[in-house]
């Protein structure tokens, strides 16, 4: 495994990532706040494609080890920008919940999705 300093600051960014998903979990299981699961959402799609990135990057480690791992975090960052609106809308409207008009949103993540699944899987 070569590691590079892009590769050394991804780590860390997913260590960091890692433990702030645990305590926005650990916070929002005790004060029941929709706010705070959505905000771990956000982090666990960044947190998908960072990884990803840092699979194909050492793709010669990986390909031996989980060659199914590739290019699964790569639709992720399709859900970064509905998950962040969710997050504002909840800490606007105190009575916000996810209702099936929302899910809208979501149509793009779901189709690249589904395109990356039948193509590279």
């Amino acid at each position: 495994m070569n590691l590079k300093f892009v590769d050394i600051l991804n780590l860390i960014s997913l260590f960091q990532l890692f433990l702030f998903i645990i305590f926005l979990l650990n916070r929002s299981i005790n004060k029941n706040r929709i706010s705070n699961f959505i905000l771990a959402a956000f982090f666990i799609s960044q947190f998908l494609a960072i990884s990803n990135h840092f699979i194909l990057s050492q793709r010669d480690f990986f390909v031996g080890i989980t060659p199914h791992m590739f290019f699964v975090g790569s639709s992720f960052p399709w859900l970064w920008a509905p998950l962040f609106y969710f997050y504002v809308k909840s800490l606007i409207y105190s009575d916000f919940s996810l209702r099936k008009r929302d899910f809208i949103h979501l149509i793009p993540f779901a189709l690249f999705l589904f395109f990356d699944i039948f193509q590279f899987h």
